[in-house]
């Protein structure tokens, strides 16, 4: 929520933290969602462990964070991922 913030330990862990929440989509997220489309923010504890901190279905009415609507719908609709 910081967008206006550079976190230089952040930019240098980059891979790192991507992975981390890719797996943990894909072990724990991925086929438990009650829903087709979804948005998840999640949270990376000092010890590695990753966490949800919210969970909503996906819709345009959702904040775009650091991106756009308008520019980055395509990239919403069908990636690719994009850290």
């Amino acid at each position: 929520y910081f967008d206006w913030i550079v976190f230089p330990d952040l930019v240098e862990r980059k891979l790192e933290l991507q992975e981390l929440m890719v797996n943990f989509f894909y072990q724990h997220v991925a086929q438990a969602a009650p829903y087709d489309s979804f948005v998840v923010d999640f949270y990376i504890t000092l010890d590695n462990r990753v966490m949800i901190i919210e969970f909503n279905p996906f819709h345009n009415g959702a904040g775009a964070g650091l991106f756009s609507w308008s520019q980055d719908r395509e990239r919403f609709l069908n990636g690719p991922l994009e850290f």
